[in-house]
């Protein structure tokens, strides 16, 4: 992912956006599920995050070999997806983009934003 490709307060489409679950019957698997829109949405771009999936099991050591105590949950890490942040509007929570599924406006004109 390009990082650069958008800027803090970029007027965006967004296509789809990213959640966090858990799966199985414990919940020791973190997913990813993506929430596609029927129509794009206009919002504006307020950072850049990761979001890890893997497998939460115990841990066996802590930092310098130091056990943590029985049943502490780690997240075994498989993999990392760079996500945008982006906001819908002013009051509105920060949502998660993946990177295919979000574009620049080109008339900058977001929903409960200025364009500058």
């Amino acid at each position: 992912m390009n990082t650069k490709r958008f800027d803090i307060g970029d007027c965006v489409i967004v296509r789809a956006t990213i959640l966090s679950d858990r799966q199985g019957e414990t919940g020791e698997e973190k997913i990813t599920i993506k929430s596609e829109f029927s129509e794009p949405k206009t919002g504006q771009v307020v950072g850049i995050s990761r979001l890890q999936e893997g497998r939460v099991s115990d841990c066996v050591y802590g930092g310098y070999n130091e056990p943590y105590e029985d049943g502490h949950p780690c997240l075994d890490v498989r993999k990392t997806i760079p996500v945008w942040l982006v906001r819908f509007g002013k009051i509105n929570k920060t949502v998660m983009v993946a990177d295919e599924d979000i574009s620049l406006d080109k008339d900058g004109k977001a929903v409960g934003y200025r364009a500058n």
